[in-house]
């Protein structure tokens, strides 16, 4: 049996009622983890409310992969205490990135970037704005990130003063090629 990875992602169904009932039937016993299937902070938010389910802790994968931003979100969700600035981890991303641009691939530290630009992307283009991030959020990030890859990039990357997320993304192909941020939003898009 040979599988790729779209076909990974897509067999086997979840089944969050049958991992419950494992986890009813091993309470105490086993610790059982749900894996996949969670895509918004409000789903996970409703299954660890759930005081019937058994479950003891959950994974949320490829939902952060689409949405990173999502993870300041779960951060304040878990630890009521934690008050964390998305603007400030893509700043100190953007400097760790900076800094280790000789020991890294450039790609490999651009895709964290691309897709939080991607998340920023999907998000200005709705109607309102969403409970992480304002407009003007979302605009000091674009500005952050735009400075971040000129820094990394130089003279290759072109700059806007207006906001244009779908421009932005682009701003990675000279830094990486369109072939590799082609693949990056054909992979994003499986997710």
């Amino acid at each position: 049996l040979s599988m790729n990875p779209v076909k990974n992602r897509i067999i086997p169904n979840l089944n969050h009622a049958f991992v419950n009932q494992i986890a009813s039937d091993f309470h105490g016993k086993v610790k059982i983890t749900l894996n996949g299937g969670i895509t918004n902070l409000d789903q996970l938010s409703s299954l660890q409310s759930d005081e019937t389910k058994k479950i003891s802790s959950h994974m949320a994968g490829r939902w952060c992969l689409r949405r990173p931003l999502d993870l300041v979100a779960i951060e304040q969700t878990l630890d009521k205490k934690v008050m964390t600035d998305p603007r400030k981890c893509i700043d100190s991303y953007i400097d760790y990135a900076m800094a280790n641009q000789s020991k890294f691939p450039l790609s490999d530290l651009c895709l964290p970037l691309f897709l939080v630009v991607e998340q920023l992307r999907d998000d200005y283009e709705q109607e309102e704005e969403g409970d992480l991030l304002s407009w003007e959020d979302m605009e000091n990030l674009y500005e952050d990130i735009q400075d971040g890859l000129k820094h990394m990039g130089g003279a290759k990357v072109k700059t806007s003063n207006s906001i244009n997320f779908k421009r932005l993304a682009s701003s990675f192909k000279p830094l990486v090629g369109t072939k590799v941020v082609n693949k990056w939003k054909r992979n994003r898009s499986e997710l």
